[in-house]
């Protein structure tokens, strides 16, 4: 089921660091009124499905991926993604 994984980072380039180094990439939200922190986070994340400043579940069946970046229903392999 959902899980919530509360750490300790030094900035938002660390969260996404971490973020990005985990197995699967499902779902990734993020609050933030910064625009240059949405940026940073929307070019650098690696999700199936991105929310900023919202809620982060209810993905609409048939219309969005279920899975993510890394493992999952879309996964990457050697030479790009599939």
């Amino acid at each position: 089921g959902p899980m919530l994984s509360v750490v300790c980072i030094e900035n938002l380039q660390q969260g996404i660091d971490l973020v990005n180094s985990l197995e699967y990439g499902l779902t990734s939200g993020l609050q933030s009124l910064d625009e240059s922190e949405q940026k940073l986070w929307k070019d650098s994340i690696m999700a199936g499905n991105l929310y900023i400043n919202r809620g982060i579940t209810g993905a609409i069946v048939n219309r969005q991926p279920f899975g993510g970046m890394i493992v999952g229903f879309w996964w990457r392999c050697e030479g790009g993604w599939s």
